[in-house]
């Protein structure tokens, strides 16, 4: 029945922050707001509360799916974070609705209904955040029985909130009689109406009841004489009364659907067996008889909760344990037939039926992977029994799954060899046979983080052997771990095969997560045979594959946007880099992964850098490092220290270089590729910047022959410029010269810049020669050096202040190759007067470096070519 005054105060409500209707059960809450938000055609994300929804993971992706609900593009970027293996903070989450629910436009309004079930306080936290930086078109509306834990008197003094209460709430005089005698169908006197509306004081809840039950009785007067009081007794005894005077079998269907949270007529009669669910469901909220719609289409409804549970209480003394857990196993299979195995699970556990639940969880853990559903799968493994989990290898191997998304490698190991010694060692079942290849599969980045990478080529290339030919997730994750292995190892060849294999065989499928991973780390192949083109078409696919609809980024694309920001700074294009990098960082923050935090960090440093923001950049760096020190790995430290000792370099702080070169170790390659390389390209910058040339040219030549072995294109562009700067160094200039020609003829198809314009001022000056003798790619990289490097030198200024004659010995010694030591023994001075001699020289010539000395000093006509 209408309530227009309330629907009026509603409206104007809406210029508030907050509605708050807040009453005991069976005020006509829920009823009110529903009416209001079809009356006026609000566009409305409802979400209806219960005792489950007080984990933070659950509530805010039902908030979210909520919002999907008027748009798909609201809260879909959530949704994917939500599914991470751990959530990112709140903060970051709501704040992510708000700019969705800002880009949306239309004016929105949220109800959390129930909200007196919610005793979690991070929940609250979400609510006041939200509440705190609520965009100006959404509107909140909460339904409670009881006041929330929220700054209510903060917007009550700011005029922010409009509140309803059961005062409010009570029918009026005309609104019971209209009630009982329009809505309810009964021809009572007036006085029966007022005895009636003092009884129930207005109550609405105990009003329909009370109508309910006269319906169904011979003498209206006694009946009203003997009905007193208007609290949770009287309703418990009053639906009592009205599930006594229904037919039998809508008793029977009552009770026997109180054990679902939510229905529809299809789930009604797979539980109650019996037909015309639908027509009992319409009769039901034709009657009033506390069911609530739950969409627009009257397709799926819930009890009210108080009556839902007193028909609970009912079931309970009516039926035996065996019939409840009878109607919990056919709502079960009903929702395993109908794709929905979070609710079937739930329901088998509530039938006692730890079987069904773990058959669920095992022929669903697949289908959660492939969607990198880590959190979903993790949840469904705490529900059950730990000695079930210990005794059914399908069990093991999820919780292994589940462990792998969080990259719990110790655990997953461990989890790995309880699988062995359930499954038999050597079997020709092929169920067998394809769990242990799973079990071999999952083993491989056990054995590739512990660098045991024979062992783990072996054990991925026999869970290939053993895994059925249809199954893509064990496949393709096989071939990825393959992939990455021989990557690490510098077998370009081998890893880029497997990366195809594992795109080939997933891309037909929805397997989304393996595509993906193995896109990435083909477009990484590709950067690393220097063909920076296809690199960046095929991280674009990886990316493609990992946006939702409506442009929103799955969080497995954090590494992928690295990559792809990576090369960006590769070419210069550093606005692009930053964006990407941002976006890299952003998805760690979302997703707790330490990983593209580190990553992200490290390549922002450079990006500050390139940009002349030298403070930005170091202070990025000790973020990487920050990150590096947590994951407390070889390989995230050493990737780290020889970024930082590059940064060290190109920002004049020679000496923190050095210290670090002399640490990294030269005898033997055993670290995986890419530290091999960042190691020895930074020792090698170091040692021309110390003028130990022989050191660098040793190391160069081993560098090349490696890269020329392996088919590193990219080690080889990057290398032959860095050998160019040492035969500069050294005084050989033509052969300076010749190598960087070299370098520039491998460089130029794929755009490199950055390799050039990072070594500073001395390559600034070699390539303005080889554009002087028509070298057209050294033309074209000048303009992108900073311009105090790139002035060819008939355009240099004159020393500030001219070098004295000690210190053009030392400059000229310092040409020749000799360490500092080594100078210092030639000129009978100590090494400290020889390093204050060097300072003096790199400040008059505004360089940061020996070989910046160098080719300034050239550049002046200071030192004979």
């Amino acid at each position: 029945m209408a309530r227009t005054h309330l629907i009026e105060r509603l409206n104007a409500g809406k210029t508030h922050r907050l509605t708050l209707i807040s009453a005991p059960a069976g005020f006509g809450k829920t009823t009110l707001v529903s009416a209001w938000v079809q009356q006026s055609e609000q566009r409305a994300a409802w979400l209806s509360l219960d005792e489950g929804d007080n984990e933070p993971r659950r509530f805010l992706s039902y908030l979210s799916a909520a919002f999907q609900q008027i748009a798909s593009d609201l809260g879909a970027a959530v949704q994917g974070w939500l599914e991470a293996a751990q959530i990112p903070a709140i903060e970051s989450i709501i704040t992510a609705l708000i700019n969705d629910i800002i880009q949306h436009g239309d004016q929105l309004v949220l109800v959390l209904d129930d909200y007196h079930l919610i005793d979690n306080a991070d929940i609250h936290h979400a609510i006041e955040y939200l509440l705190e930086h609520q965009p100006t078109n959404l509107h909140l509306v909460i339904l409670t029985r009881e006041d929330p834990p929220l700054p209510l008197a903060r917007l009550r003094a700011r005029a922010q909130i409009t509140e309803l209460r059961a005062g409010d709430l009570r029918f009026t005089s005309d609104e019971v009689a209209a009630f009982l005698r329009r809505t309810m169908g009964l021809d009572l006197s007036a006085a029966h109406i007022a005895q009636l509306e003092a009884r129930t004081e207005g109550w609405i809840a105990g009003l329909q009841l009370a109508a309910l039950s006269l319906q169904g009785q011979p003498d209206a007067t006694a009946f009203i004489e003997a009905f007193s009081g208007a609290d949770r007794h009287i309703f418990d005894y009053l639906v009592t009364e009205v599930i006594q005077q229904q037919p039998a079998h809508v008793q029977t269907f009552l009770l026997h659907t109180s054990v679902l949270e939510r229905m529809n007529a299809a789930l009604c009669a797979a539980v109650t067996g019996a037909p015309g669910s639908q027509a009992l469901l319409t009769q039901l909220e034709d009657d009033n008889l506390f069911i609530v719609p739950l969409d627009n289409r009257r397709e799926w409804y819930r009890y009210h909760h108080l009556f839902g549970t007193l028909l609970r209480q009912q079931l309970r003394i009516h039926a035996d344990a065996d019939t409840i857990a009878t109607l919990h196993r056919r709502a079960s299979s009903w929702y395993a037939e109908n794709d929905a195995p979070s609710e079937a699970l739930h329901h088998a556990l509530a039938a006692g039926d730890h079987l069904s639940a773990a058959e669920i969880v095992e022929s669903n853990r697949h289908w959660l992977i492939m969607r990198s559903r880590w959190s979903t799968l993790a949840a469904w493994m705490e529900r059950l029994p730990a000695d079930l989990v210990a005794s059914r290898p399908r069990l093991l191997l999820a919780e292994a799954w589940g462990l792998i998304g969080t990259a719990q490698v110790v655990a997953v190991a461990e989890c790995l060899d309880r699988i062995d010694q359930v499954l038999p060692a050597h079997s020709d079942d092929p169920d067998i046979k394809a769990l242990r290849a799973e079990a071999a599969a999952l083993r491989g980045p056990v054995l590739l983080w512990a660098d045991q990478h024979a062992d783990a080529i072996a054990t991925l290339q026999s869970a290939l052997a053993d895994a059925p030919p249809d199954d893509v997730l064990i496949r393709g994750f096989a071939h990825v771990t393959l992939g990455s292995t021989h990557l690490i190892t510098g077998d370009l060849a081998a890893a880029q095969a497997a990366f195809s294999a594992a795109v080939r065989i997933t891309t037909p499928t929805d397997n989304y997560t393996i595509t993906q991973m193995a896109l990435s780390t083909l477009a990484y192949v590709h950067k690393a045979r220097g063909d920076l083109a296809e690199a960046e078409r095929t991280y674009n696919r990886a990316i493609q594959l990992a946006t939702t609809p409506n442009g929103h980024s799955l969080p497995d694309a954090a590494m992928t946007y690295f990559g792809l920001g990576w090369l960006h700074y590769e070419r210069n294009q550093l606005d692009e880099a930053e964006r990407l990098l941002s976006l890299t960082v952003e998805m760690g923050e979302h997703t707790n992964f330490i990983r593209p935090l580190m990553d992200g960090a490290y390549g922002l440093a450079f990006v500050y850098q390139a940009q002349g923001r030298p403070d930005a950049a170091a202070a990025m760096m000790a973020q990487a490092m920050h990150y590096a020190e947590q994951i407390d790995h070889v390989y995230a430290l050493t990737r780290i220290g020889a970024g930082q000792a590059r940064l060290w370099l190109m920002q004049g702080q020679l000496e923190r270089a050095a210290a670090w070169a002399e640490r990294a170790p030269l005898d033997h390659m055993t670290a995986p590729i890419e530290l091999f390389s960042l190691t020895r390209f930074a020792q090698a910058h170091i040692f021309i910047a110390l003028g130990e040339t022989a050191s660098a040219r040793r190391l160069l030549d081993h560098l090349l022959e490696v890269a020329a072995q392996r088919g590193m294109t990219s080690w080889g562009i990057d290398l032959l410029a860095i050998r160019a700067l040492c035969q500069a160094a050294e005084g050989d200039s033509e052969g300076a010269l010749a190598t960087l020609a070299q370098s520039l003829a491998k460089a130029e198809r794929s755009g490199y810049v950055r390799i050039y314009v990072d070594a500073g001022p001395a390559m600034a000056h070699l390539l303005y020669q080889l554009a002087e003798r028509g070298v057209n790619y050294a033309s074209r990289l000048l303009p992108h050096f900073p311009t105090e490097s790139a002035l060819p030198t008939a355009h240099i200024d004159p020393l500030i202040e001219p070098l004295s004659e000690r210190e053009r010995e030392v400059l000229a010694l310092i040409t020749e190759g000799l360490t500092n030591r080594e100078i210092a023994q030639r000129l009978t001075l100590s090494p400290g007067t020889i390093r204050t001699h060097t300072s003096n020289i790199y400040s008059k010539l505004s360089v940061k470096n020996r070989a910046g000395a160098i080719a300034r000093a050239r550049s002046l006509g200071l030192l004979a070519d």
